[in-house]
């Protein structure tokens, strides 16, 4: 099958400071299927901004902006920091295409100038899988995607 994706950026990370956050931005993808899934991304930076981008499938298409709270920014980077693990063994997912209709979700995270990213939809398999989506979930969760995309999703 396909193996899990991981990229990092040529930046050097040796003297980046880190912010009081975990991450310098957290992006979530979910792509869409041959039927009514949520088609959008949203992208938290470290400051607490939230930019929603509503491809297809969602009830605010196009780009909608929030604010997190400091409480769920601080969730947010404790989310995060427990999921390291997660980028620094992709093995640990692997992926089996058995269906067209499986939609994908990838995460994107900046870590000191790094980016690391992992994608995964519901064919694959592996120790990390149950944690990558419970990841997504989570980032779904305290930037309050359902604002947007409507329904009984979140």
């Amino acid at each position: 099958g396909r193996k899990l994706r991981r990229s990092r950026s040529d930046a050097a990370s040796a003297g980046v400071e880190e912010a009081s956050t975990a991450f310098e931005s957290v992006e979530l993808t979910r792509t869409a299927c041959l039927g009514t899934c949520p088609n959008y991304s949203v992208t938290v930076l470290n400051d607490g901004s939230v930019s929603f981008e509503g491809r297809s499938g969602v009830e605010a298409p196009g780009l909608s902006r929030a604010q997190l709270s400091a409480s769920r920014l601080r969730k947010l980077s404790s989310a995060v920091l427990a999921s390291r693990h997660l980028f620094e063994a992709p093995e640990n997912i692997e992926c089996h295409i058995l269906s067209l209709d499986a939609p994908e979700t990838t995460i994107r995270v900046v870590v000191g100038g790094q980016e690391h990213e992992l994608s995964a939809d519901f064919s694959c398999s592996g120790s990390a899988v149950d944690q990558f989506h419970s990841l997504a979930e989570t980032i779904d969760r305290i930037a309050v995607t359902h604002r947007w995309i409507g329904g009984a999703r979140n």
